[in-house]
């Protein structure tokens, strides 16, 4: 049996900053957003499923928020691959797509959101065979409410990489992957696995296991 859920971040955290409910981590923009309300907003979807945000994320879900996927008819630049954190949001993608099942088993759902339209969305939804929803906020509602953290790179302003998980339309886990793209997503199951949110008063469960 593991320690609390502080020592399990703990063993796998390197760069990123984490912060669960009641355990503070590592400092950083995550800060400040565990027991925040998702806001009520609708956010156009790839599967046509547009709900309210807080009901969306009523029931346990990762949300995974990133800056673009690729376009295969538009190579990435030597600039962009010089932005940090910025490339590797399509392998973050099929990762997640890859992973599915076992958040599923565990009773989470996964869901994208970036800022560009549901129409570029949807063309990287269909070549990736993403089983889940991306969202489009291209009006920034996210940073705009929660202080979800962004960055300009030639005059388009994207989102910077951050996970956050959410229940009862609670937001109870945030982890910034920083450049980590692929590997922190095996690091967010291995913390929804450890119980973030389990307790009673929705704090994590001390005794929770990986």
């Amino acid at each position: 049996m593991s320690g609390g859920v502080g020592d399990v971040a703990r063993a796998w955290c390197r760069s990123e900053t984490v912060r669960l409910r009641g355990t503070s981590v590592m400092a950083g923009d995550a800060a400040g957003l565990i027991g925040r309300r998702m806001p009520s907003d609708v956010l156009s979807s790839t599967t046509a499923s547009d709900r309210p945000l807080v009901e969306l994320t009523a029931d346990p879900t990762v949300i995974f928020v990133y800056p673009k996927t690729g376009d295969p008819r538009s190579p990435d630049s030597e600039a962009w691959a010089a932005v940090p954190g910025a490339k590797g949001c399509t392998a973050e993608a099929c990762s997640f797509r890859d992973l599915r099942r076992d958040f599923a088993a565990l009773g989470w759902s996964i869901v994208g959101c970036s800022s560009q339209t549901t129409d570029y969305q949807a063309e990287a939804a269909a070549r990736l065979h993403l089983p889940y929803p991306l969202l489009s906020d291209t009006e920034f509602v996210l940073a705009d409410t929660l202080g979800l953290p962004t960055f300009e790179f030639e005059g388009t302003r994207l989102y910077r990489r951050m996970t956050l998980l959410a229940r009862d339309g609670e937001i109870v886990g945030a982890i910034d992957p920083g450049s980590d793209a692929t590997g922190h997503v095996e690091d967010v199951l291995r913390v929804v696995r450890a119980g973030v949110g389990d307790g009673d008063d929705g704090t994590p469960n001390p005794d929770a296991a990986l």
